[in-house]
């Protein structure tokens, strides 16, 4: 069995920022302020910011009974601390400007950055941790788990803007209204806790090595 080396660029990757305490500012002391900010602006330089939503810590049913069989058995998942996650998915300007490069095909300031490895965000999330984390943050990718408890926003239904799949088209890019094509962030309607594009326009990056 072969694991995965990291290493892979996939066009169609991007990935979401978690901090707290990245983008992860856990452990219940605020270094920024005292009380917990539901939206934190990091200035990344050039006139260019990324803005990180908070997510407060609690319980959800991680999977889909009716998704394919990774996503089972579905199991209840506690997050026990609280973090901020990217409001957006990473830009190609956000990317620009810390890593001085813009590896995507789709070129456009505001859209996602991809064509990126694991190991690129990585590197991404290091040198935003030596730029501009302060004391008590650290910048990283999120979890798996994080990452669908954000994503679900306290939701009980198969999707987090409910049941109905149809409305699919007010909150992601698929198949259907791409056309084939990444488009700027922030273009559908967010989820309950303030996220944009959580559904698709681009896959996601998560601190776990996926599997070959």
């Amino acid at each position: 069995m072969s694991a995965y080396d990291g290493k892979t660029r996939t066009p169609f990757m991007t990935f979401m920022f978690l901090i707290g305490s990245m983008v992860a500012l856990a452990n219940a002391q605020f270094t920024r302020q005292q009380q917990p900010a539901k939206e934190l602006l990091v200035d990344l330089g050039g006139g260019v910011n990324m803005c990180l939503v908070w997510i407060p810590a609690g319980a959800f049913k991680m999977g889909d009974a009716k998704g394919p069989g990774y996503e089972q058995p579905v199991h209840q998942v506690n997050i026990t601390k609280h973090f901020y996650l990217g409001k957006y998915e990473v830009t190609q300007e956000q990317w620009q400007a810390v890593m001085g490069n813009n590896p995507s095909y789709f070129k456009s300031p505001t859209n996602p950055v991809e064509n990126v490895s694991w190991i690129d965000c990585q590197r991404f999330a290091r040198r935003i941790n030596e730029k501009f984390a302060i004391a008590g943050e650290k910048y990283a990718l999120p979890t798996e788990a994080q990452w669908e408890y954000a994503c679900r926003a306290a939701s009980g239904t198969r999707f987090f803007f409910g049941d109905d799949e149809k409305a699919l088209g007010d909150y992601a890019w698929y198949d259907d209204n791409s056309g084939n094509k990444t488009h700027p962030v922030g273009r559908k309607r967010p989820n309950a806790w303030g996220l944009y594009d959580m559904l698709d326009n681009l896959g996601f990056r998560i601190a776990r090595i996926p599997a070959e």
